[in-house]
C-alpha cells in the first residue's frame, strides 16, 4: 500500500465517521416523527431505544474520531504527497470546526445550550456535506 492510498483510506474513514455522526440528526428526526406510531405499532421500539442511546453516547467519540482521520488525511496528501485541494482543505477546516464546536458545546457551555447554537452546529453539517460531496465527486 502507497502512501497516496493510505491518504486515501483515511479521507474515507474520516467520511464514515462523520456520517455516522450525522446519523444522529436522523435518528432524531425519525423519533419526532414516527416515535409514536413506532412505539405503538411495532415491537421495535425497544432496540430503536438502544440505538438511540448509543448513539448519543457514542457521537462525541465519533466525531473526535473524524476529525483525527481529516488530520491523518491532510497529512498524507496534502504535507507528504503536496497533493493541493481547495475543496479538501475548505472541508477539512469545517470538519474540525464541527469537532471544535461540538466539543464546546458538550464540555464547555451550560445546559441547556443556546439555541443559536444547534443551529450553527447543524449549519455547519449541511455545508460540510456540500463541501464534501464537492471534494469527493469533483
Amino acid at each position: 500500500m502507497e502512501i497516496g492510498d493510505l491518504g486515501e483510506l483515511f479521507g474515507y474513514l474520516a467520511v464514515a465517521m462523520f456520517a455516522f455522526a450525522a446519523f444522529r440528526y436522523v435518528l432524531k428526526w425519525f423519533f419526532k416523527t414516527y416515535g409514536t406510531w413506532v412505539k405503538e405499532h411495532t415491537k421495535l421500539h425497544p432496540l430503536l431505544l438502544k440505538v438511540m442511546d448509543l448513539n448519543k453516547k457514542l457521537h462525541p467519540w465519533i466525531g473526535l474520531a473524524a476529525a483525527i482521520f481529516v488530520i491523518s488525511h491532510f497529512t498524507t496528501q496534502f504535507i507528504i504527497q503536496g497533493y493541493q485541494s481547495p475543496s479538501g482543505l475548505i472541508s477539512a477546516s469545517l470538519m474540525v470546526v464541527q469537532v471544535a464546536g461540538g466539543f464546546a458545546g458538550q464540555y464547555l457551555m451550560k445546559k441547556p445550550r443556546p439555541k443559536w447554537w444547534l443551529w450553527v452546529h447543524r449549519g455547519i453539517t449541511v455545508a460540510l456535506i456540500m463541501g464534501l460531496a464537492i471534494h469527493i465527486l469533483g
